[in-house]
């Protein structure tokens, strides 16, 4: 099986179909984040393609030392950045959250009832709509580490910020989301599958 520096030297060296297999493996997971990250499914798919774009603009600045998906993953991040700093103030509609409803994938190995696939897809709506209460910076910290399983060091790395900044601001997200969480819910608060669904994370 060919791995990801494969693909990334067979494109450096002309082969573009290479790079169309870079995105075949990874285009879910960039949607998903840009769609968690700028709240409907339209922008998340632009995000997506502009975020493939400038990674193969960029590939000859790509250090094969650290993985691919982070950073990919970080280009993804700056851009939905840039994109959310210059729309500072939009709130996006309940009904352009549900546009995006059940796109993130289940975990592998693990399969839904259909009670918990309807629990889990209110799930991902008030989980993308609670991500919106956060600054733009700690929503992008919140996902790289819950949904895209990434570490302290190397979300620091990906942002170009210190460790302790990745600690402090995803302290920070889990007492937000947290306090949301219960002021809607109370004490009644259910029970999740997977993190990445739910809000574990926050409580």
């Amino acid at each position: 099986m060919f791995t990801d520096q494969d693909y990334v030297e067979a494109t450096l060296q002309g082969d573009t179909s290479a790079f169309n297999e870079l995105v075949l493996r990874y285009q879910h997971q960039v949607f998903n984040f840009a769609y968690h990250m700028l709240g409907n499914h339209q922008d998340g798919e632009e995000a997506a393609q502009e975020s493939f774009c400038r990674a193969y603009c960029k590939l000859r600045s790509y250090d094969p030392a650290q993985p691919f998906k982070r950073w990919l993953l970080a280009i993804t991040a700056h851009y939905c950045i840039d994109i959310l700093r210059q729309r500072r103030g939009l709130w996006y509609s309940i009904d352009e959250l549900l546009d995006g409803e059940g796109s993130s994938p289940e975990p592998h190995g693990y399969e839904l009832t259909p009670e918990e696939a309807c629990l889990n897809r209110e799930m991902q709506v008030e989980f993308t709509s609670l991500l919106h209460i956060l600054p733009v910076e700690q929503r992008a910290i919140v996902l790289m580490h819950y949904w895209d399983d990434l570490s302290y060091t190397e979300i620091a790395d990906a942002l170009g910020i210190t460790i302790s900044s990745v600690k402090s601001r995803l302290f920070r997200a889990r007492q937000t989301l947290a306090h949301h969480l219960r002021f809607q819910h109370g004490d009644a608060l259910p029970s999740y599958q997977h993190a990445r669904a739910g809000f574990a994370l926050a409580l």
